[in-house]
């Protein structure tokens, strides 16, 4: 989650996030918990805000600055999602700012020797803080409760909040090994901090990262936090992100039991981890719904779930990202009927619609046997004994799902904040007049819910009014090699020189790329001054590429274009 020096000054705080001014943190009227890390504010336009309406129970932004782009997200977002609480999270060193000019807590420690740990050898630990040092919190927490006023959020997400270091940070886990009265004092000064902050933000929310089985006692540890805190994060449900697991018994069980122990009043947010390295894409499905599968074993009315590889919004490895949704997260369970059962070493838990079954990925897996015949979310039959392999899950429905409809029209009008664009046309076909503008500017999602079967059908409706117009379409994709998952495809007008931007590299509203390699693919051309009706079927355009097209994700529309239709179907 960031440098070495910033991470050890973030001990004892962190980030920043923020709810109503009323007690506990309000819930949304979705179901996902977002945590994004934005590289622009205008990644969030009227698009993302309305998607982030619909499905976010609480969002979290981390903002490259704490200026004015973050007011203008934060509004964004209320006027799309006004009962969803959006919660301001942001490194320390980079928004709460000391003095103008300074760095932060890293700058106050400079500053104050006085508040930081002192090593008992006659020297102070460079760059962590002495959290019982009661100058020392009120100076942070009147600092996080004044970004929290500016930037217009909800309340405050602490980042790397660790009640007692036995474990990590090393320097601090050594001084506890040395001397146990400094692990006590630390942690009540930890308490102490919390209750400074809480204070400082007059019933605004706190919420913390996180829940962490570190080691023997560590998660009991840090639940004791919820008693001064109104949320908490489990940051690496299944294992961390480097990819490196310990299984079952290490990376989800222990956090089952500590969702159970989360008091009726507080949430706990529960984040599955997917892999930075090469997966596939049903890979990557099968491992989020193996993990959603796990979750919703202990899951209650106050948790929730999300899964990706990186909370950044630009995804530089790995599938999944901050703004990434899964269809199975909608998948109408209903709530549970009881506890979850063990059957050689085959989780299962019945709800009020359905069942979910899970072979954990540190056993040898198994076979269970179903009370009836039921169904996937993708309406595939299962029936009688059915066999599962170590780190699977089955989201099962007692109901055929219906069909869900074949045709996406997004809607342009959720483009009508863009820059250097003109809405026209009528209510019912409108027309979106498109200029030049910065790279990225003019992005717009295209499937983003992401299911196991997309739509692999594009259907355009533009007329580039210029020779230098074009359209880049970023879909994912599998690699027989393994070593490509995104891929772009180029559209541009006849006779005109280049592929448009000329880069081979694009994340969403990112001027810079977000992935160090991507394919660059042809696609047809179009005629300036023109309208077509672009029919663009992504498996037949990279059938030469030696890539196996699975998803539209967005398209970049580059300098003069008007666009008056953007359907998705299968």
């Amino acid at each position: 989650m960031g440098s070495r020096r910033i991470a050890a000054a973030l001990v004892a705080a962190g980030c920043l996030l923020a709810m109503p001014a009323v007690a506990g943190l309000a819930a949304g009227p979705g179901n996902t918990p977002f945590w994004i890390g934005l590289s622009d504010p205008g990644q969030v336009d009227q698009q993302v805000s309305r998607m982030l309406a619909e499905h976010a129970v609480t969002i979290a932004v981390r903002l490259a600055d704490g200026g004015d782009g973050g007011r203008a997200v934060v509004a964004r977002l209320k006027k799309a999602a006004p009962q969803t609480p959006v919660l301001m999270y942001a490194w320390a060193s980079r928004n709460l700012r000391g003095r103008p000019g300074s760095a932060g807590i890293i700058d106050w420690l400079d500053q104050h020797p006085e508040w930081q740990i002192n090593t008992g050898w006659g020297r102070a630990l460079a760059g962590f803080p002495d959290v019982t040092n009661a100058a020392f919190q009120s100076r942070l927490a009147g600092s996080i409760a004044g970004a929290v006023a500016r930037g217009g959020f909800d309340g405050v997400a602490l980042d790397l909040a660790i009640r007692t270091p036995r474990y990590r940070p090393g320097p601090l886990a050594r001084l506890c090994k040395a001397d146990a009265t400094f692990c006590r004092n630390y942690a009540a000064g930890m308490d102490a901090t919390f209750d400074a902050i809480r204070g400082s933000l007059r019933g605004k929310a706190v919420l913390y990262n996180g829940i962490w089985n570190q080691g023997p006692g560590s998660v009991d540890d840090q639940l004791l936090l919820l008693a001064h805190a109104d949320a908490a994060i489990v940051e690496f449900f299944g294992g961390d992100v480097k990819g490196d697991s310990r299984g079952f018994s290490q990376d989800v069980l222990p956090y089952l039991q500590a969702m159970a122990k989360v008091p009726d009043d507080k949430k706990l947010f529960v984040f599955g981890r997917a892999s930075r390295q090469y997966d596939a894409y049903a890979e990557d499905y099968a491992r989020q719904r193996y993990l959603y599968c796990a979750y919703l074993l202990g899951a209650r009315k106050n948790t929730y779930f999300k899964y990706h590889a990186t909370f950044q919004s630009g995804v530089p490895e790995g599938r999944s990202g901050g703004l990434s949704i899964y269809a199975d997260w909608s998948t109408n369970l209903g709530a549970p009927s009881k506890a979850y059962t063990v059957q050689a070493n085959i989780y299962s838990r019945p709800f009020a619609h359905g069942l979910v079954v899970v072979a954990p990925d540190d056993g040898s897996g198994g076979s269970f046997t179903l009370p009836r015949t039921m169904y996937s979310p993708e309406g595939d039959t299962y029936s009688g004994t059915v066999a599962l392999r170590p780190g699977q899950g089955l989201l099962l429905l007692d109901a055929k799902p219906a069909e869900d409809n074949d045709q996406h029209l997004l809607d342009l009008r959720l483009a009508s904040d863009w820059p250097a664009a003109t809405l026209g046309g009528t209510a019912a076909a409108p027309v979106l007049d498109l200029q030049p503008a910065a790279a990225g500017a003019h992005d717009l999602l295209l499937d983003p819910i992401r299911t196991q079967r997309p739509r692999k059908l594009l259907r355009l409706g533009v007329r580039p009014t210029d020779a230098s117009a074009g359209i880049d379409l970023l879909v994912e994709v599998d690699d027989s090699e393994r070593r490509s998952q995104w891929a772009m495809i180029h559209i541009g007008v006849k006779g005109a020189a280049g592929s448009g931007n000329g880069a081979s590299a694009i994340g969403f509203r990112m001027r810079s790329p977000a992935r160090a390699a991507m394919p660059l693919v042809s696609g047809p051309s179009v005629t300036a001054g023109n309208w077509q009706n672009l029919e663009l079927d992504g498996a037949a355009l990279l059938a030469k590429s030696g890539l196996t097209f699975r998803r539209w994700d967005f398209a970049r529309f580059n300098g003069a274009i008007q666009v008056r239709a953007v359907t998705l179907a299968r």
